[in-house]
């Protein structure tokens, strides 16, 4: 499962740049689950199509493993 939250959008002309957090957990096994938190930085470019991203950047944060994982 995926999750974003908390986006900051700033808009100047024909660019604009995103700042979101996202968590992502992830169940590989019946009792075994991993969560990873992270943030991203996006930036936009305004085409005559509309609004396209122009680059990701991922920021790793903190990767959590259940109490039942070594």
């Amino acid at each position: 499962m995926h999750s974003y939250s908390s986006p900051v959008i700033k808009i100047d002309g024909d660019t604009a740049t995103e700042n979101r957090l996202f968590w992502i957990v992830s169940k590989m096994e019946e009792d075994k689950t991993t969560q990873v938190f992270m943030s991203q930085d996006i930036v936009y470019i305004k085409t005559s199509n509309g609004w396209r991203i122009s680059n990701i950047i991922l920021h790793f944060g903190t990767i959590i493993k259940n109490q039942n994982q070594e």
